[in-house]
Parts: structure tokens; C-alpha cells; sequence
């Protein structure tokens, strides 16, 4: 969990605006709900496509869903942002795994897991 001053709308907007994440070795493009992030490694290139869906509101509380559709990575993350007394509290869940290596799964669940949490605190400085 990370928590914010931004309001929930605001929260959302950042994490959704994928040429804001500042991820080392990776360039994004992104148009509308497409997204292809590429990462290179020396010779190694990596592509990341994702789709991203519209927000869902409740009231003051967002929720956001980010479909990774392969060729590398494929599943989802969502995310909520909810108002409370002390701000705005961001959660989220991630359900990642290779394509090709399912036996990475685990080890790939726990770099994302940090790597969201890192990205996530950067974008969400208010």
C-alpha cells in the first residue's frame, strides 16, 4: 500500500499516464488505452504491451485496471485509490507471469511487487 495527499481522481490519472513511469532501460509509447513499453538490455529486447481500461468511480474512491497482453508478460494489475481521513490510500494486486517461462513466475512476482511499490511512491509525490 502507498499512501498520498492526492485526491483519488488524481491518484489514478498519474498511475494510468504510463509516459510518467520513469523505468530505467525502457521507453513507452502509449496511445489512448495502448501501450507498448520496450525495454533493452544490451542485445536483449523486451516488449510490453498492455491495455489499459477506463476508471471506475465510487463516489470519491477510483479503481484502474492494467491488462499486460504479451508477447513476454501477460495478466493484470489493478489498482484502488480510496479518500480517507488521512489522505488517499493506493492498493493494488498483480496477477504476472511469463509466457514462455512459468517457471520464473515467482521470482517475477516479487520484482514487481518492489518495482510497483517504487514506481508507485515516485508518481504519487505530491
Amino acid at each position: 500500500m502507498t499512501r498520498t495527499r492526492l485526491s483519488p481522481d488524481d491518484a489514478a490519472k498519474r498511475l494510468m499516464t504510463m509516459s510518467a513511469h520513469r523505468v530505467p532501460f525502457t521507453e513507452i509509447a502509449q496511445d489512448g488505452d495502448s501501450v507498448l513499453a520496450t525495454t533493452t538490455l544490451g542485445p536483449i529486447v523486451i516488449p510490453d504491451n498492455m491495455t489499459i481500461s477506463p476508471l471506475e468511480r465510487s463516489g470519491k474512491n477510483v479503481r484502474g485496471l492494467i491488462t499486460k497482453t504479451g508477447p513476454v508478460l501477460e495478466g493484470t494489475l489493478a489498482f484502488a485509490a480510496v479518500s480517507t481521513a488521512r489522505g488517499t490510500i493506493i492498493g493494488w494486486e498483480q496477477d504476472i507471469r511469463f509466457v514462455s517461462w512459468p517457471v520464473l513466475d515467482p521470482l517475477l512476482a516479487i520484482v514487481m511487487r518492489i518495482g510497483y511499490g517504487i514506481a508507485f511512491n515516485g508518481l504519487l509525490k505530491a
